[in-house]
């Protein structure tokens, strides 16, 4: 398995723990797991200058604007539970962005 296997898995997990059980893990630490692990995964796996983080920059995004209109909260029996998993999921993808975001930054500075 690769790294990036191993914490897409991970991500997944957690979002989905968090998403259907809230709470289960005291102190909130699936949500601060996610973040953290969109802020290693992002970087370490997305070529910073290139595409790829562009491209995960518009989904996560997308992604948030999809979990702030709460669409999937309209499908009956699920969806309250989809939507509560996709705002753990996208807890990672603002972690990642964030760490996309400050790897162009740092990379603008160096020249």
């Amino acid at each position: 398995m690769s790294r990036r296997q191993v914490l897409a898995g991970l991500a997944a997990i957690a979002a989905v723990v968090e998403g259907l059980a809230a709470g289960v893990v005291p102190m909130n630490l699936l949500p601060l797991l996610l973040v953290l692990l969109g802020l290693v995964f992002a970087p370490m796996e997305i070529d910073v200058g290139d595409t790829p983080a562009t491209r995960f920059l518009v989904v996560a995004i997308a992604a948030g604007a999809a979990d702030s209109a709460d669409v999937l909260g309209h499908i009956p029996a699920i969806g309250a539970h989809l939507d509560s998993i996709l705002s753990q999921y996208t807890n990672m993808l603002y972690g990642g962005a964030v760490g996309i975001v400050v790897m162009r930054l740092v990379n603008g500075l160096k020249g």
